[in-house]
């Protein structure tokens, strides 16, 4: 689980930087106007990939849990209808698009100087949505269908193919911001093709398939999930616009440049957060459809601990390094210098309590949390308006930066307050500000992960003796259970070809007509179902448990057995 983790935040990490390292090509092939101008474009290029998220996204949950209970049907039936609808949206919104540039341009940018530069740019990249978009979807259903290496590759493509196009359209060629838009356009359209070789190769996770009268429903269902969900990222959006504007208002075209390099620097901080969405969505949702709560529960623990320590140390290094950083990006005389470290240092520690925020509406959606998302959403654009507004007015226009980490503060204590509230309003244990369930001590449930040795073996068989002593089961068919699940560990201890102190888990649950037995690890891939070669305990296996079934998920072989009563 922690290396996908790990690839799912790289993902997006190396999104993000694609964006920063965009910036400073352009500050320094084009200047600060044009630097600027890019980033005047962030909340469009946001809205856009909102748009189809709300028919990934919320496909992505639905599909990852399918997965995790064994319905590849109606996974492949979500993946079905969900890019069918994306691909039709980014026909019709890249047509829109293009038509009212002009009307959007005059929207988002309030300064001459950089109006040209701002309608340039976003005439190239609207002609490329249709690519963007159905890109973007694609990745979200790589790393729901356990290819988040796969992502990696592809993002990291997308990069290094977009800095050379940048060099190659804007340096060589002379194309101006316009080549920064194409630059982009290509990265993504090989990006494209990386993902498409790959699955066509190796096997896509998912199939299109006919779905028939059920489109409908499940389109309702995805758009429900996606609603909720992409709310936090159309919040995103419309705060990048209303701090994009407050800051020409206050201050000018500094204040449009020191945005733009607040823009930059808090995209990591969000490709941290974005990378550990999409963990939740996939990983999180597998667990769910498991009904694995205690799996889910540390998902969000481990994660969490690594967005805040990322966000700490981003926040430091930006607060050092500001100088040399808007030196990078372009800025040259001394007053613009000494006027953006001042302001980037105000503002910057912003990043610590918001990062923690943009997670929670994905785990607020993977535990069915829903009601409370769209005023968590709401409340960031308007509370950090209100904060710039408020800062700015009543301490000068160069103070405007402190309302930032202000607001941020306020937002963080409101998702304190709101779900507070859930969670002493619900019937159910849930945990503080997470949401999700507690797992309790069930009886008829033994969930336990296991040091992959042969103590860890010794315990594990006595425990599950106990275990079932205390069940209403035949104590022959208990006998059987015992002993697959012993010829299965036996085997990963011995051939799995683990590091030491490495662990695996086991979860059996006792119902009233049957017994059921989840067996999972990460060594090397290996199906005990269709191997060719099969030692006497794979042979005891198969022929004592009646219903196997084998999946190799998110870097992790799983077995499932059971038994009927």
């Amino acid at each position: 689980m922690k290396k996908f983790l790990t690839a799912s935040i790289a993902a997006m990490l190396i999104q993000n930087v694609n964006a920063i390292v965009d910036g400073i090509l352009m500050g320094r092939f084009l200047g600060t106007e044009a630097f600027s101008a890019v980033n005047l474009c962030l909340p469009v290029v946001g809205l856009l990939t909102t748009i189809a998220m709300l028919f990934y996204t919320g496909a992505n949950v639905l599909a990852s849990v399918a997965l995790g209970a064994r319905e590849e049907k109606r996974a492949n039936s979500i993946y079905t209808v969900s890019m069918t609808s994306v691909g039709i949206l980014s026909v019709v919104v890249t047509v829109t698009a293009i038509l009212g540039v002009n009307l959007v341009t005059a929207v988002i940018c309030r300064e001459e100087a950089l109006r040209e530069y701002t309608r340039d740019y976003l005439l190239v990249y609207f002609a490329g949505t249709a690519v963007i978009m159905l890109v973007s979807a694609l990745l979200g259903f790589g790393n729901v269908g356990g290819k988040p290496k796969l992502v990696t590759r592809a993002s990291l493509t997308n990069v290094v193919t977009n800095i050379v196009c940048d060099v190659l359209y804007v340096k060589i060629l002379g194309m101006g911001i316009k080549g920064a838009a194409l630059a982009t356009i290509t990265g993504a359209f090989l990006s494209a093709i990386i993902v498409i070789a790959d699955w066509k190769i190796k096997g896509s996770p998912f199939k299109f398939c006919k779905v028939g009268s059920e489109t409908g429903s499940i389109l309702k269902e995805i758009v429900h999930y996606g609603v909720s969900v992409t709310s936090q990222t159309f919040a995103i959006v419309i705060y990048s616009y209303v701090c994009a504007i407050l800051a020409q208002i206050f201050c000018g075209v500094y204040g449009a440049f020191v945005g733009s390099l607040l823009a930059q620097a808090t995209s990591l901080g969000q490709g941290v957060s974005g990378g550990m969405g999409k963990a939740f969505n996939a990983i999180g949702g597998m667990l769910k459809g498991q009904k694995d709560d205690a799996g889910v529960l540390m998902l969000y623990k481990k994660g969490m601990k690594v967005a805040v320590l990322v966000a700490v140390g981003f926040v430091a290094v930006f607060m050092i390094l500001a100088r040399p950083y808007a030196m990078l990006m372009g800025a040259e005389n001394e007053e613009l210098l000494n006027y953006s470290v001042k302001s980037l240092r105000m503002a910057l520690p912003f990043i610590i309590p918001v990062s923690f925020v943009w997670i929670i509406p994905n785990i607020y959606a993977l535990g069915g949390q829903l009601s409370i998302l769209p005023i968590i959403s709401i409340s960031q654009p308007v509370l950090t308006g209100l904060g710039l507004i408020a800062c700015g007015s009543l301490i000068g226009n160069d103070y405007m930066w402190l309302g930032y980490p202000i607001s941020a503060v306020l937002i963080f204590l409101l998702v304190v307050f709101l779900s507070e509230r859930t969670r002493k309003k619900s019937n159910e244990n849930l945990g503080f500000i997470s949401l999700l369930p507690v797992p309790d001590n069930k009886p008829n449930v033994y969930d336990i992960s296991v040091p992959c040795d042969k103590d860890g073996l010794v315990d594990t068989l006595r425990e599950l003796n106990t275990f079932f002593e205390g069940q209403d089961i035949d104590k022959k068919l208990g006998m059987r259970v015992r002993l697959c699940i012993e010829e299965m560990m036996s085997n990963i201890i011995e051939f799995a070809g683990r590091k030491k102190n490495q662990f695996l888990d086991l979860k059996v649950v006792v119902d009233e007509k049957e017994i059921s037995a989840i067996v999972k690890d990460d060594g090397k891939q290996f199906d005990p179902i269709t191997a060719e070669k099969k030692g006497n305990g794979l042979k005891i296996l198969n022929g004592l448990c009646p219903d196997l079934d084998y999946k190799y998920s998110y870097g992790q072989n799983m077995l499932f057995m059971n038994w009927v009563k």
